[in-house]
């Protein structure tokens, strides 16, 4: 069936009895008919748009219309209805150099500017020189195919009764809503053409077109459409298959559709697209009644299609995952997710930390330096109410972003393609992370209240916006200030600041607390913020106090690297005076030591500080005896303790064996009273032995300026938990200004011998996983983790270890390629990293390249593969030194004589870590030093560090790692941990099962010497 076999062009030929009012329109009609076959040129995965597709629009523009209706019709609208069957999908056709110049054009520039994941993902494609990602290209072409309709339409126009300029408007129209173009379809009296008509009748007719003839399944095989990688394609073709299609029944004006479907989500695409359908009819409709010419108003467009879905092979109903909103919310906001009572106060800090670095990066008139602040008030009004507030000066909101974003749980407006196309724009000016990644954080606000006001102000759109909740549930009010709302009183503690609009750009949000918070709003500020890059301000009453910021806090650590306070001379002189055996060789003093992170991290997304408070003094060696190897000796023990106030110092001489025990008179006697040289030992004992003496000072932080800056304004915030003396050898993390972990050093019992405190600042791409609740580091990003324990490693802070081993602990070689490929990270590390006492790896790499890969070297310090999760040994770097000694070196194990193991450096690894390698944890595998053992590895997991490459499970598991890795991902992760979790008794039974299982499969060949049994482990305890 062809385009002139239908009851329109009929029509037409009856109204144009002179072949000459026809002009030249089976010449355009044919030339089209020509053009949509090379519409697969540039869309090789749709549906048809060829001939067929052509005379199906016709068919449907006559069921439509009915026999009434084409009666109905004069020449112009005959003329324009199968012109734009026609032409309608012109657009889609492209020549190559056509492709190129459009993606150059500044339609596509506009284009990607209303689409911001499009935009970003073209943007980083061009900086790492790859083509624009075709599923871009292929979809922005298709958006704009009714825009080029005019482009591409014949100049020779030679057809009376339709206008060119009318036609492409028709065309056009199909692709956007019809009170957007209605004022390019007006009546034409002239030539008698409703194009509101013929653009109504387009646009339902193309959607109707849903039938397996536009999805042929010869095509669909021969285009192997399932195999494309284009599940969106395949998706629609299944959805044609399926689809028997629309039927108007002329004498009810019911429209039925039909379909048969295999599976519920091919159904479910259907009925998607069907209650696309049912919403054109509705609209259609009523559009005709309204923009329409009278004598068409008649017309009866069905209201929707009556559904009849065949299925075969399944049940349908509303079986999928479904959320009761209420019970939801009550979860977001209950006690099981938040620890504190308080935690509002850290999302509402963290959303005005990014508000405002958000302005610092988009915002290039506003100045950051001066104008850059967030301040915080609480207060009790009239009714005694408990108020908190915070003004930021940040970003702000418009309505579409309070409405989007802000009342949407679960979506951050800092997560969305809007806001990274906006920061992407921005980043030479100023590139940040955002804190917030959930969008859960505002209800944590109705934990303890129970009403929150916000007036806010965006920063490029100026209006000004009130917006009020009452609890979760039900509706708020909103007022626009410029929209002429009158707003009401923002709650403020200062009458005289009440205002209903805020006049600045930023958010200010007021929440009523309905119970008393278990902690005050000052300790909560204290404890959550951790020195952010925004000065925040705390007001209460009339009193406003500071917080430090990082910039400070760097500041004076860079400058005052070492700050030494003179012990008191009273002190000095009782001293001298009661341990007369001591000779100084300069007087004792109390040092603080600041060391500043970004001088010695070598990364942008690393800074913070530790400070180390200690007496540092030199004096002789004292007095000692040996009896039995057991030395006795005086020994000088210094005590430092801090208060809110003062330093405690406290100096104590006494008498200890070689076990620091102390030992008296009493006690000498009670050991070596009983024997015959006991006179002379006593003698000798009490020439060293001496009462305990102690002395004692405290020294106040106003003797010294620096001191007391440092204390006051730095350590006493964060370390004060409200006991006598304040935190020792805490280690704070933080990102952005929150603090995210507090950590402890582990320093085994010395810890009142001097005051340390350590602070992690992070920021960037250093951001770390944390739970839901964000009260919980879950772990840090590979790079960041590394870092960060370099940073640990040189201050030598054991706090500052990453510990996840259930996170770090079960990856694969291959998740390390990242961090192999940062050359600056790899040089630190080989220099910091030692493979045996007293040499780094970089050290031996250069012994071998001495030596010529020729010497054998013993590996020490060559930890567990797996085993207790609570060492250091399984911080992040002691798994990254895996990595390196796999990455760089030949290591062999050689079990000797004693049936011990040791580890070996036989040479630099000559091949890169291959496919399979990868697969596996760090170093696995290692091969026997000169095939002395045919053992896999040891009994016990405890002290496991390796298995034997060349045992016959290790090579067949490694010959067939890729494999297994790809096609049993489930008993492949398994296995994999099971070969270094397990004792031998365990390790020998989930083996025999993992081969049975691979084995039942079928497709891998498994020898006898694979099956690992008793002999094949090494018992060494």
């Amino acid at each position: 069936m062809g385009y002139q076999e239908n009851k329109i062009w009929k029509r037409l030929e009856e109204i144009c009895v002179n072949s000459s009012e026809l002009g030249n329109i089976i010449e355009m009609c044919d030339s089209a008919v020509e053009l949509v076959k090379t519409i697969r040129d540039t869309f090789p995965d749709y549906t048809l748009h060829d001939e067929t597709h052509i005379c199906n629009v016709i068919n449907w523009m006559e069921q439509i219309l009915g026999d009434s209706g084409i009666e109905m019709l004069s020449a112009g609208e005959c003329a324009m209805l199968i012109l734009a069957a026609c032409y309608h999908d012109i657009g889609m056709c492209y020549t190559k150099e056509q492709r190129e110049k459009e993606l150059k054009s500044h339609r596509f520039t506009e284009y990607l500017e209303k689409n911001p994941k499009e935009y970003l993902m073209v943007k980083r494609s061009k900086e790492t020189g790859e083509e624009i990602p075709k599923e871009i290209q292929i979809e922005y072409f298709r958006r704009i195919h009714p825009q080029r309709v005019d482009e591409l339409l014949p100049e020779n126009w030679e057809i009376n009764t339709v206008r060119r300029d009318k036609l492409a408007a028709v065309c056009k129209s199909h692709g956007e809503k019809i009170e957007g173009c209605k004022d390019e379809l007006l009546y034409d009296g002239f030539l008698e053409t409703d194009h509101v008509l013929c653009a109504i009748l387009l646009r339902l007719a193309d959607v109707l077109d849903f039938d397996m003839s536009r999805a042929p399944h010869v095509l669909y095989e021969f285009q192997k459409i399932s195999t494309t990688g284009n599940p969106s394609a395949e998706t629609e073709w299944k959805k044609h298959q399926a689809s028997n299609g629309f039927k108007l029944m002329q004498e009810t004006g019911t429209l039925v559709y039909r379909a048969v479907c295999e599976d519920i989500q091919n159904e479910y695409t259907i009925m998607n697209f069907l209650d696309y359908v049912d919403e054109e009819l509705e609209n259609c409709s009523l559009k005709l009644k309204q923009y329409g010419h009278a004598k068409w108003k008649s017309i009866n467009i069905p209201k929707k299609a009556e559904r009849y879905i065949e299925r075969r092979g399944y049940q349908t109903g509303e079986y999928r995952l479904t959320l009761e909103a209420d019970n939801v919310l009550d979860l977001l906001m209950g006690d099981d997710l938040y620890s504190s009572d308080a935690t509002f106060i850290r999302e509402l800090l963290q959303n005005a930390l990014d508000a405002v670095r958000a302005r610092r990066a988009v915002d290039y008139r506003w100045n950051w330096e001066e104008e850059n602040q967030i301040i915080v008030s609480g207060w009790s009004d009239k009714e005694e109410n408990q108020w908190f507030r915070i003004d930021d000066s940040g970003i702000g909101m418009d309505e579409p972003a309070i409405m989007n974003y802000f009342l949407r749980v679960g979506r951050s407006y800092y997560q969305s393609d809007e806001f990274k196309k906006l920061k992407y724009d921005n980043k030479k000016n100023y590139d940040f992370t955002p804190i917030s990644k959930f969008g859960i954080g505002i209800l944590s606000c109705f934990l303890k209240g129970d009403r929150m006001e916000v007036s806010t102000r965006r920063f490029n759109s100026g209006e000004g916006i009130r917006f009020s909740m009452k609890g979760t549930k039900g509706y708020y009010s909103l007022a626009v200030e410029e929209k002429g709302d009158r707003g009401t009183s923002m709650p403020c503690e200062d009458v005289e600041e009440v205002e209903n609009f805020r006049q600045s750009v930023g958010t200010s949000i007021a929440v009523r607390i309905k119970e008393p918070l278990s902690n005050n709003i000052g300790s909560s500020l204290k404890s959550y913020l951790c020195y952010p890059d925004v000065p925040v301000y705390y007001k209460k009453g009339a009193e406003t106090f500071s917080f430090p910021t990082e910039q400070e806090l760097m500041e004076f650590v860079r400058k005052k690297k070492e700050i030494k306070i003179p012990l008191p001379e009273e002190f000095l002189r009782e001293l001298c005076a009661k341990m007369p055996e001591i000779i100084w060789e300069e007087p004792p003093y109390i040092c603080m030591a600041c060391v500043p992170f970004d001088e010695i991290s070598q990364s942008p997304f690393i800074s913070g500080a530790k400070f180390t408070i200690g007496i540092v003094e030199k004096h002789n060696e004292l007095q000692s005896i040996v009896i039995d190897e057991m030395k006795i000796q005086q020994e000088l023990v210094i005590m430092l303790k801090i208060t809110k106030s003062l330093i405690e110092v406290q100096m104590i001489c006494r008498t200890v064996d070689s076990c620091h025990d102390m030992i008296g008179l009493t006690e000498f006697e009670h050991r070596y009273g009983d024997r015959n040289d006991y006179k002379d030992l006593k003698n000798l004992f009490r020439r060293i032995n001496s009462d305990e003496v102690h002395v004692e000072a405290a020294i106040p932080f106003m003797v010294n300026e620096d001191l007391n800056k440092a204390m006051e304004r730095f350590i006493l915030p964060r370390c004060d938990s409200g006991a006598k003396y304040i935190d020792n050898n805490r280690v704070d993390k933080a990102y952005n200004g929150i603090c995210v972990e507090t950590a402890w050093e582990n320093v085994y019992g010395l810890e009142e011998s001097w005051f340390e405190y350590t602070v992690l600042l992070l920021s960037g791409e250093f951001q770390p996983a944390l739970g839901i609740s964000r009260e919980n580091v879950r772990w840090f990003p590979m790079k960041a983790a590394g870092y960060i324990e370099l940073v640990g490693r040189k201050i030598f802070s054991n706090g500052l270890g990453c510990q996840y081993p259930s996170y770090y602990g079960n990856m694969e070689y291959g998740r390390f390629t990242d961090l192999l490929g940062d050359a600056e990270f790899c040089i630190q590390a080989e220099e910091t990293l030692e493979c045996r006492s007293g040499m780094s790896i970089k050290d031996m790499k250069d012994k071998m390249a001495l030596s010529s890969g020729k010497e054998e070297i013993a590996v020490t310090g060559f930890w567990d593969i797996f085993y207790d999760y609570d060492e250091p040994r399984l911080y992040f770097l002691n798994i990254f030194k895996r990595v390196l000694l796999q990455t760089e070196f030949e290591i062999s194990w050689d079990f000797n004589r004693n049936g011990a193991i040791g580890y070996f450096i036989t040479g630099m690894r000559e091949t890169p870590v291959s496919a399979a390698e990868k697969e596996f944890l760090p170093m696995t595998f290692v091969h026997s030093f000169n095939n002395n053992t045919t053992l896999l590895t040891n009994a016990d997991n405890m002290g496991r560090c390796a298995l034997n490459a060349e045992h016959p499970f290790s090579a067949w598991l490694m010959k067939n790692a890729e494999f297994l890795a790809t096609r049993y991902k489930s008993l492949w992760k398994r296995i994999r941990k099971n070969i270094c979790l397990l004792d031998s008794e365990h390790m020998i039974t989930k083996i025999d099962n993992f081969l049975k299982e691979i084995q039942k499969r079928g497709e891998i060949h498994i020898p006898d010497n694979v099956w690992v049994k008793d002999e094949d482990f090494l018992e060494l305890f």
